[in-house]
């Protein structure tokens, strides 16, 4: 299979679960899989400053994540299953929501809330 940033970020079934399970329930409705319509999401940003911050931070880490183990799967590492990165994607985003606690920004505040609330 051919490698594009579609199909790595986030078609295959692999990495569209842990972006379901990232951002599902912040998005709702509006949740999507396709790659040009994420950029779009992260771009026009016409989301409210704390969801919008924590798409953009989830794609962030997402995407970062993901191309770890990309990597480490081409070197013969052992694969991580998706529970595990989705979990280690999830303390990324809260260590980030905790770190930014107090910097006088009430979308920052507000974000652990969602954030937690839409965890499952």
């Amino acid at each position: 299979m051919q490698e594009t940033c579609q199909h790595l970020f986030f078609s295959c079934r692999y990495s569209k679960k842990i972006w379901k399970d990232m951002v599902g329930g912040i998005m709702g409705e509006d949740f999507t899989a396709e790659w040009t319509e994420i950029i779009g999401v992260i771009s026009l940003g016409r989301r409210t400053s704390t969801g919008q911050f924590l798409i953009c931070y989830a794609f962030q880490a997402l995407a970062h994540s993901l191309w770890r183990e990309r990597n480490a799967r081409r070197h013969g590492e052992q694969p991580k299953d998706e529970k595990t990165l989705s979990m280690l994607v999830d303390k990324l985003v809260l260590m980030k929501l905790l770190l930014v606690q107090g910097k006088d920004k009430r979308y920052l505040e507000d974000g652990l809330q969602k954030w937690l609330a839409t965890r499952a």
